[in-house]
């Protein structure tokens, strides 16, 4: 019986790997095509009992997807980041990037700690009280939002590193464009939640920007404490 249920769970857990090859593109697709209208989505979806996001990957398993597939792309075009044979031991670029498996745990941490700043201040903004409750919602948009940022971002800087100058410029573009396509979306949803002028929406996003950088410096700086 016990093997059983086993292979039950087996059957589940291909069902739903096997489903991301459809999902995942179809996801992200929506999200670059209509990231605000993702944003009614995901509160009509956590409104829900069950059988939530069923028709899409959620939130913060899209975010885990889309670091997975860049560990694989990186590992596939054996293209890492800072590393190179000059890069000192103690250097924070060589240990954070220098390993795919802490690039990969840097990356998770990063993105995650960018969607909770901007959750909280977006919170902050609407003078609503922060709990486990309030917070999901916010958060679960930022990691839709983030990803593509995540996937461009990563990409470029990969591209960026490559010998290859057609390969550099375009890492330079993909680096150009997705920050200027995270900025825009995160001041036209604040705009479009806190009710503000755009002025004040592109300050907290830069605001909110800034913090999530010093936040991740110092997240690998730790990293570079505790592996150097």
């Amino acid at each position: 019986m016990d093997f059983l249920k086993i292979l039950r769970s087996l059957d589940e857990l291909l069902y739903e790997v096997i489903t991301w090859l459809f999902f995942y593109p179809r996801t992200l697709w929506r999200v670059l095509r209509h990231p605000l209208k993702m944003v009614d989505y995901t509160k009509q979806e956590l409104a829900k009992q069950d059988a939530q996001f069923k028709d899409a990957i959620s939130p913060p398993l899209f975010l885990i997807l889309t670091l997975i597939i860049l560990y694989g792309f990186a590992l596939a075009n054996h293209n890492q980041a800072f590393l190179n044979n000059n890069t000192q031991t103690g250097d924070i670029g060589h240990i954070v990037f220098g390993s795919i498996q802490n690039t990969l745990m840097f990356r998770s941490l990063n993105y995650s700690v960018w969607s909770l700043i901007f959750s909280l201040g977006l919170l902050n903004m609407q003078r609503i009280s922060i709990d486990r409750e309030t917070l999901r919602a916010p958060f679960f948009i930022q990691c839709f939002l983030i990803a593509p940022y995540a996937l461009g971002v990563t990409l470029g800087f990969i591209y960026t590193a490559s010998h290859t100058l057609a390969l550099q410029i375009l890492g330079l573009g993909l680096l150009f464009v997705s920050l200027l396509w995270y900025i825009i979306v995160q001041v036209k949803y604040i705009v479009m939640v806190v009710h503000i002028s755009y002025l004040r929406a592109v300050l907290h996003t830069l605001l909110y920007f800034v913090f999530g950088c010093m936040i991740s410096y110092l997240i690998a700086y730790m990293m570079l404490k505790h592996l150097a």
